[in-house]
């Protein structure tokens, strides 16, 4: 979409008027510098910062606590009981007269308290019910833990090649900057030549069109350059801590 597409662009995300007669321009200067990165510290940041790991990682989590659960279920239920009873007899509720004739009198006398206490033990023959939700929630675990393994190896796999990405476009914008100084210095040469009636005004045309092209080449390779450094940023999770 070119410069002015892409600030279009900006304008649309960031919700402001499509035209409104400024230019929207990054304050930062382009990265020049060559980045060498600890890509084991990277690996693990990127480990510890990626949200979609965070989130599985509890999904794993939950599995293993539903997996214990399931588990519990296996081994036989042994309870302490308990129990304590006030009786009361008469052939009313409340009133008043002879033993018997109200209830509450007679709980308030304390004459009929009974105490128990026992165990109790329940076990079921085969466990099939509680065998069959282990199986499930086994199998369970073991597919949220192999998600887990395959995002954490296609994670290190894409940090990876963000790193060789930035090492490498950083080669190629060091030659492309040489590229440039060598074409400066070859129009140089030939308009000196030309004001001496000693070059055609090809020569220098051609000369002039190569400087061009090499300089628009390593201003795409810093372009390039920068947005590997932030994929670099965003495969490691920095960006997410950046952005906070």
């Amino acid at each position: 979409p070119g410069i002015y597409g892409t600030e279009r662009q900006l304008r649309h995300l960031l919700g402001l008027p499509a035209t409104d007669h400024q230019l929207i321009r990054p304050l930062s200067v382009v990265a020049m510098a060559e980045m060498v990165y600890d890509f084991a510290s990277l690996k693990q940041q990127a480990l510890t910062q990626r949200a979609e790991l965070r989130q599985q990682m509890l999904r794993v989590r939950q599995h293993e606590y539903r997996l214990l659960a399931a588990k519990n279920f296996l081994s036989p239920r042994l309870d302490a009981t308990a129990q304590y009873r006030l009786r009361g007899f008469g052939d009313d509720l409340a009133g008043k007269g002879p033993r018997f004739q109200s209830a509450f009198q007679d709980i308030a006398a304390f004459d009929h308290q009974e105490w128990g206490f026992g165990l109790e033990l329940n076990a079921q023959l085969g466990f099939r019910q509680a065998q069959a939700a282990v199986r499930q929630a086994s199998l369970q675990l073991a597919r949220e833990r192999v998600i887990l393994a395959e995002q954490e190896l296609a994670i290190s796999h894409a940090l990876s090649d963000a790193v060789a990405q930035v090492a490498q476009i950083h080669a190629s914008m060091q030659a492309a900057e040489q590229r440039v100084l060598s074409t400066q210095a070859r129009v140089a040469a030939t308009e000196a030549a030309f004001t001496a009636d000693q070059s055609s005004v090809d020569m220098l045309l051609d000369a002039q069109e190569k400087q061009y092209h090499a300089a628009y080449r390593y201003h795409q390779l810093q372009a390039a350059y920068s947005v590997a450094l932030w994929e670099v940023e965003q495969q490691s999770g920095e960006l997410l801590t950046i952005v906070n």
